[in-house]
């Protein structure tokens, strides 16, 4: 009798520790669900995602962890739908610039089915973003921006003459949007709103 209720503690024990996630060990997924085209910033201690929500509302969630490993859903960046938005809510690109949190995001406008990549803000990604609209329109699809902040160094040479012409104006920090490996733009680092030139 003392062997089997060993063996149960044992085996109960085993359970138990087998869920707990810590520090030096996890199980993934580390989010339950669909998270397709995650971006994940870090801010001081706290890191911060979000990802495609495709037709699913509320749009893009939000997750904040502490160590990558145990995340909570604090929000999303719409809440409610933008006016001028219908569809194909996918890869949200976050990004960090002088105490401002920026998505950028793709959606098709309502008007006439085009994917654009638009921008919204928030001082708090738990307490959602406000939409500033288009930012750039690429043909019919516009999908994946990706923020790369360059820090004064060249680094493609398609672009070199947008670079020059930035740096001679005195950006000196240029920030790229890429859609689909490619630069579509170079966003003002004095207005992460603006786009200052385009490919």
């Amino acid at each position: 009798m003392k062997k089997r209720v060993l063996w149960l503690l044992c085996l109960i024990v085993s359970f138990v520790s087998a869920g707990a996630q810590t520090a030096d060990t996890f199980t993934n997924p580390v989010i339950k669900g669909d998270l397709a085209d995650p971006s994940v910033i870090r801010v001081g201690d706290t890191y911060y995602l979000t990802a495609t929500s495709s037709e699913w509302a509320p749009f893009y969630p939000v997750y904040k962890s502490a160590d990558l490993v145990n995340w909570s859903q604090v929000g999303h960046v719409f809440d409610t739908l933008p006016d001028w938005l219908v569809s194909s809510f996918w890869a949200p690109e976050l990004y960090f610039h002088k105490n401002k949190y920026y998505a950028y995001y793709t959606a098709r406008r309502k008007s006439d089915g085009v994917s654009l990549i638009g921008v919204a803000t928030s001082k708090d990604p738990a307490k959602g973003f406000e939409d500033k609209g288009v930012l750039i329109e690429h043909g019919k699809e516009a999908i994946d921006a990706f923020v790369f902040e360059d820090e004064g160094i060249e680094r493609t040479k398609d672009i070199d003459d947008v670079i020059r012409s930035c740096e001679n104006e005195g950006a000196g920090s240029l920030i790229y949007l890429a859609i689909d490996n490619q630069v579509a733009g170079i966003i003002s680092i004095y207005d992460p709103l603006k786009v200052e030139a385009k490919q």
